[in-house]
């Protein structure tokens, strides 16, 4: 490493840097997985409103916390459901997984324990805090969350469930 390099790295401690690479990981498999599903229900005529709109307010979430992580609060346009087709809603998940990417490989160990105040989109709820490592925990389960309905739509269709989950991209096949 270079002086330079050594100066601009972000300061991390041990445990924070297994953290973040378990979360570059996780985000990883959540960009994945979802490609998986935009693909999927690409090829249904006509893909599940439902699915859609899911997929939608998953990558509309992801949207919401890099505002509030960049001190912008709630955008003016509704990203909890917003009304995306499925293309525009696989180019956002592209640029924004882009976005988180760049953002995970720059994050610190301050950062990380940074807490954001958040008004809830949704309203009716007060004003809340949370850790930036909570909210990182929080994303990639939201996903798969939210992914597990959309299979259960798909699955509705007669269409060929997904295998989307993080082990299938991790283990590998033998032969018996």
């Amino acid at each position: 490493m270079t002086e330079q390099t050594i100066a601009s790295a972000p300061l991390v401690s041990p445990a924070d840097a297994a953290f973040l690479d378990l979360t570059r990981d996780l985000f990883g498999h959540d960009r994945y997985a979802n490609e998986q599903v935009f693909d999927t229900l690409a090829t249904i005529t006509p893909a599940p409103v439902d699915a859609i709109a899911r997929m939608a307010h998953l990558v509309g979430c992801l949207e919401l916390w890099i505002s509030r992580f960049d001190g912008k609060g709630n955008p003016s346009t509704p990203l909890i459901w917003p009304d995306w087709s499925l293309e525009e809603t696989r180019e956002r998940n592209t640029k924004t997984h882009d976005q988180w990417v760049g953002r995970l490989n720059v994050i610190d160990s301050a950062e990380l324990s940074r807490v954001v105040r958040c008004v809830p989109m949704a309203g009716g709820h007060k004003s809340y805090e949370v850790s930036v490592k909570d909210v990182l925990i929080q994303l990639p389960q939201h996903g798969a969350y939210h992914r597990g309905q959309v299979s259960v739509y798909i699955k509705d269709t007669g269409a060929k469930p997904l295998e989307v989950d993080y082990i299938y991209g991790k283990c590998r096949f033998v032969e018996d």
